[in-house]
This record gives C-alpha cells, structure tokens and sequence, in this order.
C-alpha cells in the first residue's frame, strides 16, 4: 500500500536518504526542512505519516497541545473519533521515541492541558 509521508528533517543528507528508501518502498514522499514548512505541508496535503526530527528548527517544541486540537489536526472536524483516541496515539508514538515509555521525557503530559515535546534529551 503506498502512503503519502512528509519527511521535516533539517539534515538535507539524512532528509534525502530517508526519502530515497521511501520512495523505493514505493511511498510518495515530501521533504522539508523547517517547523513551518512542515505545519504548512501537513495542513495542506494531510499526509499518511509525518517523519518528524523532533529538534527541526521552528518546531515550538515546548508548545503545549490539547487533546482538542490533536484531534483536530489529525482528524478535522468530520471524523467520528474522540478526545480519548490520542491518548493511545500518543502512547504508541512514546514506544517510538522514549527510552521508557512508563516514564517520559521528550512527549510529556501537561496535566490538565494536554501534551508537548520537550527537546534536549537523547534517546539511545
């Protein structure tokens, strides 16, 4: 099945390479490398997978998102999916990305308010 993925990675080197190994598999791919562009293209062509650095420059990566618009800008307005959904999103994403899961330190609970990354930490 191909997808359509967006690759946001600053690295221009490491950007081609994951989008060449992409395309081979098949999948259309998009390159940028800049939070911004990266906001943009999403929101505009609402890709399949978002291959993110999570330190891209213009990331706002101690913004706190909710729940809400989480789902708001995975799903839009006409999905039938609740608030709870991105909670097993963000699990899945924190098996991804976290040297321990239980206990974070890159995408973090804000009790209350919802969930934001947080840089500087290097996972293994």
């Amino acid at each position: 099945m191909c997808a359509h993925i967006l690759v946001a990675e600053d690295n221009e080197m490491q950007a081609d390479l994951i989008r060449r190994l992409l395309v081979r598999e098949g999948h259309t791919t998009v390159v940028v490398h800049d939070g911004r562009a990266a906001i943009d293209e999403a929101k505009s062509r609402r890709p399949d997978l978002v291959v993110l650095d999570l330190m891209l420059p213009g990331a706002e990566p101690d913004r706190v998102f909710s729940r809400r618009q989480l789902l708001h800008h995975t799903r839009g307005h006409d999905r039938a999916s609740t608030e709870r959904a991105i909670d097993v999103h963000i699990m899945n994403v924190r098996k991804k990305v976290e040297p321990d899961p239980r206990r974070p330190v890159r995408l973090v609970t804000v009790f209350g308010v919802g969930y934001k990354l947080v840089g500087g930490h290097h996972v293994p």
